[in-house]
């Protein structure tokens, strides 16, 4: 049953694919389980992992996905309100050297699963990486073709491969990025 159940779930995620409308398709994945807020844009983006369909899937409001993203839903994405996820970005929630296939690397690298959190008002650059249990916190730049993995300060920049920061960033307390995000359940 369980297979029958993620097949249904990888033909919706194809499907998925072919609706050209970014708002609709946002919608769509709001009547499939993910939790989205308003004004979400999501183009062309890749789903993996539907044991448990896209209920682990949660955007605020006014986020923006680009086109080619992948996202791992082994394990639970937050999106928080207004940010942007740039072309060809892939978050990853979970590491498996071979599990399923008794790989001796399960030994040395083990199987986990862990949640991915970026925060209200980040910009991930092109092409980057989220690796799972990563946490990009508030206002932080990603830039392209970076490689994230663990927790990143809020108003910062990092760059590269593993990231580091490159510079702080000040906002006046009248910024419009002040405001409170809407809290996702």
């Amino acid at each position: 049953m369980a297979q029958l159940k993620k097949a249904w779930f990888m033909l919706l995620e194809l499907a998925l694919r072919f609706v050209i409308n970014p708002y609709l398709r946002a919608r769509l994945l709001s009547l499939c389980g993910a939790t989205v807020g308003h004004n979400v844009r999501i183009y062309e983006t890749q789903f993996l992992n539907l044991d448990d369909g896209f209920t682990n899937l949660h955007i605020e409001s006014d986020v923006h996905i680009g086109t080619g993203c992948r996202m791992d839903l082994e394990g639970r994405i937050y999106i928080h309100h207004g940010a942007t996820i740039s072309p060809g970005v892939t978050i990853l929630t979970h590491d498996n050297p071979g599990s399923q296939h008794n790989s001796p690397l399960c030994k040395h690298f083990r199987p986990h699963v862990d949640t991915v959190e970026i925060g209200a008002y980040c910009w991930i650059g092109a092409n980057a990486t989220i690796l799972a249990g990563s946490r990009i916190l508030d206002r932080t730049v990603i830039g392209a073709c970076s490689l994230v993995n663990g927790c990143l300060e809020a108003d910062s920049v990092y760059v590269g491969t593993p990231t580091k920061k490159t510079r702080s960033l000040d906002f006046d307390e009248g910024d419009s990025l002040s405001t409170t995000p809407e809290q996702v359940g």
